[in-house]
């Protein structure tokens, strides 16, 4: 379904007739962006299969992106994620069919453009550092998660951003966007998850961002 999501965000943005070469001049992020995306996932890793686990969630949220200049940008980003219904190895047995906790995520990061961003097509590498909020919820009751518990968290990625200033289309765009999350370990977290390790996260997403200030 993302990789259908994905397809067609392109589509959109590329159809619309022949544009003059001005109008693909104005191509390109502006000074002040804003963003959401309806649909992405995170997969957690790292698990033991004896108290830690591994669990996917379906993920929310939004971010700001202010540009500094052509090839560095500052953004801050909020998301959630809804823990689905899975099956997962606890203690080493399958438990089916279990609603996994919930998360809230907000990061602040710096966003790198090799090649720069005023451009159609701009690729972009990505870090920054927040919080991870675990959400606890009756299903996890049974993993000792009865309380919300947070940690620090980092993340690493990458993406692409698309935006066609001057067109019919506006200053509408579209992202697709790919990140590590690294959930630093907590002595005094549950069992269930990030007590003796650092848990890794995949996330991925594809969003639509629009053009505030150029």
């Amino acid at each position: 379904m993302m990789r259908c999501t994905a397809t067609l965000a392109v589509l959109v943005l590329l159809s619309g007739g022949s544009v003059a070469s001005a109008q693909e001049s104005e191509a390109g992020a502006g000074k002040l962006e804003m963003g959401f995306f309806p649909g992405g996932g995170m997969i957690f890793v790292g698990g033991d299969d004896n108290l830690e686990v591994n669990f996917n969630t379906y993920d929310a949220g939004g971010w700001v992106t202010f540009h500094l200049n052509r090839l560095i940008a500052v953004e801050g980003e909020g998301s959630f994620g809804i823990g689905l219904a899975q099956d997962i190895n606890y203690q080493n047995r399958i438990v089916k069919h279990v609603q996994t906790p919930g998360t809230m995520n907000v990061a602040g990061n710096i966003v790198v453009f090799p090649a720069g961003s005023d451009r159609l097509y701009a690729g972009y590498v990505t870090g920054g550092a927040g919080l991870l909020n675990l959400r606890s919820r009756k299903s996890t009751r049974q993993f000792g998660l009865d309380e919300h518990e947070n940690f620090m968290a980092t993340n690493f990625g990458g993406g692409l951003k698309i935006v066609r200033g001057g067109t019919g289309l506006a200053n509408w765009g579209a992202r697709i966007d790919y990140r590590i999350v690294a959930v630093g370990s907590q002595d005094d977290a549950v069992a269930f998850f990030a007590k003796s390790k650092t848990r890794i996260g995949h996330r991925i997403y594809v969003g639509f961002l629009y053009t505030l200030t150029r």
